[in-house]
């Protein structure tokens, strides 16, 4: 696996590797415990190469908790906590994938409410723009890890819930090379291959998990409050 999943002798934006997938799971308690890059994503030896386009084996592997939504007298309050505890290396690996951790608050219908969205990402975002490439953040959660996004926001007066929602786009970084290229490609056959590549790295995005709680009550305004 490590001759293509990790780019031995390289640097990379921050210091970093671009890909430092094996040096990963070789610093993780996976490899401590036997754990082979095989044996998850080549199960019973089948050629499957199973990965973050599996949406089953990433819920297997990683943990999505919320926490309340607790109501006080100015806020609603609330964490979402995504876990890395079955994934041999960080979540996700390599600048390719994407992943969406958002809170918001919705009205009776379900329908979103206007500026009570809360969101984070995780991932690890490379500038290729310039030379050399500058790694602009990098928020992947190590083995045994967690990302939490914390909301605190006041309840909007529709508000009936609190909805949230971790979004996993496998081809996040592919998506936009492709588009780069519609726009650089004149010839026909080239650009309908791009088109159903395009579609397909769209076509790869799921929802990892998803949740809807009821906002508990707000505590009573006093006289002195309404006034």
């Amino acid at each position: 696996c490590a001759p293509c999943h990790q780019f031995f002798d390289q640097e990379g934006p921050a210091g970093k590797p671009l890909e430092n997938t094996f040096v990963e799971w070789r610093e993780s308690r996976h490899a401590a415990e036997g754990r082979s890059c095989q044996g998850c994503h080549m199960p019973d030896r089948a050629h499957t190469w199973r990965g973050i386009h599996d949406p089953e084996m990433v819920r297997d592997a990683v943990e999505v908790r919320l926490v309340g939504p607790d109501a006080g007298e100015a806020s609603i309050v609330a964490q979402l906590e995504v876990r890395n505890r079955g994934v041999g290396h960080a979540f996700p690996s390599y600048v390719t994938p994407r992943v969406r951790v958002a809170l918001w608050q919705a009205d009776a219908d379900g329908a979103p409410i206007e500026g009570t969205r809360v969101e984070s990402v995780i991932g690890r975002e490379v500038d290729f723009g310039v030379r050399p490439a500058v790694e602009r953040f990098d928020t992947r959660i190590p083995p045994d890890g967690s990302h939490r996004l914390d909301y605190a926001l006041p309840a909007g007066r529709r508000a009936r819930a609190l909805h949230a929602r971790v979004t996993v786009d496998p081809a996040h970084h592919y998506r936009a090379v492709y588009r780069r290229l519609l726009r650089r490609y004149q010839d026909p056959e080239a650009l309908g291959q791009i088109a159903e590549a395009l579609r397909r790295a769209d076509a790869a995005r799921y929802v990892l998990a998803e949740e809807v709680r009821a906002l508990p009550r707000r505590p009573a305004l006093t006289g002195a409050d309404r006034r």
